[in-house]
């Protein structure tokens, strides 16, 4: 059943706590992966299509603990709670999210220049 705030990190940990820990799921695969399949939870019937609710997910460090290996619900499940119990580190600093919306070229190109003053 979807949650009220689903982009709340409780809502995640309650929705990975009815999955098997044991369960796979592959992060490289945009329809099978963890936020592919939380996002068919709350009823996206196209999650890969749906841009701005991923960059939702990435912003509240979604992408970050359905990444970390191993790729199981459980580890998933224990990432997540580990990242409420200390303020969600897994949340990318703006100016990170900013520099892995840039292409590779802009971002080498940012973090090898110079800063003018």
């Amino acid at each position: 059943m979807p949650t009220k705030n689903p982009l709340a990190l409780t809502s995640l940990i309650a929705w990975l706590e009815t999955k098997d820990p044991n369960e796979t799921y592959s992060f490289l695969s945009c329809n099978h992966c963890l936020n592919a399949q939380y996002m068919r939870h709350l009823g996206y019937t196209r999650p890969e299509l749906n841009i701005s609710m991923w960059r939702d997910l990435h912003s509240k460090g979604f992408v970050t603990i359905a990444s970390g290996r191993p790729w199981t619900f459980g580890a998933a499940l224990e990432r997540a709670r580990r990242d409420q119990c200390h303020g969600n580190p897994s949340t990318a600093p703006a100016d990170q999210l900013q520099l892995y919306a840039l292409g590779a070229a802009e971002v080498q190109e940012k973090t090898t220049s110079p800063t003018a003053y």
